[in-house]
């Protein structure tokens, strides 16, 4: 069982020794939550990222997520830089994204998980890497608050048939993007199976849908239900 306690003005989780031990947490450590369900949280700790990692992360956020291929990026990186790179990879900081529109090419993703440790603090609504709005009105104030994002590329915005307008960031889309292609690629599915199967928050899972719909990479067959276009 796991103590909720007040802790300030909020609350904290006073973990059980065998969840500790099981990830070999220690003070300090990064953890990220997810939501599985309306009532079920799946709790995961994050990689460490050492000050040279950092610079690597930050070197590939400066470069707009549509210009990131491997050419691009060892173009920009030293020999020792390029060895963190790969490093980031198989920590499964970095992944490599050719699918979609760039199966050609293929460009440099870093995790949702990591990607706000490494840039400046971002618009408030966008602390999880997307927000949902229904507010014609504040969704317009967001497009300009956003602009320098989006022209750069960085955020994605999208009005859909539900009237509801969606920002997300690129890094995100295209993370959690690749991994829902991935199972649409084996066969359809609703928007519930793929928020439960990824294990991910199901209104980032519905952000991300909806561009990747945009842009023309999956379809609605109908309501909730998805598949490849």
């Amino acid at each position: 069982m796991v103590a909720v306690i007040k802790e300030g003005q909020g609350l904290a989780v006073r973990l059980p020794d065998y969840i500790i031990e099981s990830l070999s947490l220690q003070d300090g450590d990064e953890v990220e939550f997810a939501m599985v369900d309306d009532k079920n949280v799946k709790m995961s700790k994050l990689e460490s990222v050492a000050s040279p990692e950092l610079d690597v992360l930050r070197k590939l956020n400066a470069i707009k997520f549509s210009e990131r291929t491997k050419e691009a990026v060892d173009s920009k990186l030293t020999d020792s830089e390029k060895e963190t790179l790969k490093q980031l990879i198989e920590k499964k900081i970095v992944s490599f994204y050719d699918k979609g529109k760039y199966t050609d090419r293929g460009v440099y993703s870093i995790s949702r998980d990591y990607y706000y440790l490494i840039t400046k603090k971002p618009p408030k609504e966008m602390k999880c890497g997307f927000y949902v709005i229904d507010d014609s009105y504040r969704a317009r104030e967001l497009m300009e608050e956003f602009k320098p994002q989006i022209k750069s590329g960085d955020i994605l915005s999208v009005r859909s048939f539900d009237k509801k307008y969606y920002f997300v960031s690129a890094d995100v889309v295209n993370s959690t993007g690749s991994e829902i292609i991935a199972v649409l690629g084996e066969k359809d599915a609703g928007l519930e199976d793929l928020a439960k199967q990824l294990n991910v928050d199901k209104n980032l899972i519905k952000a991300v849908l909806e561009v990747l719909r945009e842009s023309g990479d999956v379809i609605e067959k109908k309501k909730e239900l998805y598949a490849l276009a």
